[in-house]
């Protein structure tokens, strides 16, 4: 679970158990602490990063995160469907070593998943 601040002045978000997802949250906070009005989040014009842009390069980094893991499973898969396409063609398959793989990967997310399991009984607390 992330150690990120997702306390705000009057709500407070509780982690989903993805660190990619809780930045987004704890930068929504961050900027709900430093401007109370939605309208302040925009750019003043003095260039320094503003609430929206903590905001935007957050959601932007759980984007490519996702892309990553999408990109993971995408070549998993094409590792299994190589070792299966191989018996098509006669060639010798260690069904074993396909189960192993699958079995681990069906581990991980399932690990994944019971962890934001936990934390899904989060949500926004308005103090």
């Amino acid at each position: 679970m992330s150690e990120r601040n997702l306390n705000a002045y009057y709500y407070e978000f509780f982690g989903t158990g993805s660190d990619a997802i809780d930045s987004i949250l704890e930068s929504v906070a961050r900027a709900g602490k430093a401007y109370h009005h939605t309208g302040e989040w925009g750019p003043s014009g003095e260039g320094d990063n503003t609430p929206s842009d903590w905001i935007q390069e957050a959601a932007n980094i759980a984007a490519e995160r996702e892309r990553e893991r999408m990109d993971g499973d995408r070549k998993f898969l094409a590792e299994i469907y190589r070792h299966v396409s191989g018996a098509q063609e006669g060639n010798f398959v260690d069904y074993q070593h396909i189960e192993t793989m699958l079995i681990d990967w069906i581990d991980e997310l399932d690990n994944a998943l019971a962890t934001h399991k936990q934390a899904a009984d989060g949500g926004v607390r308005h103090e």
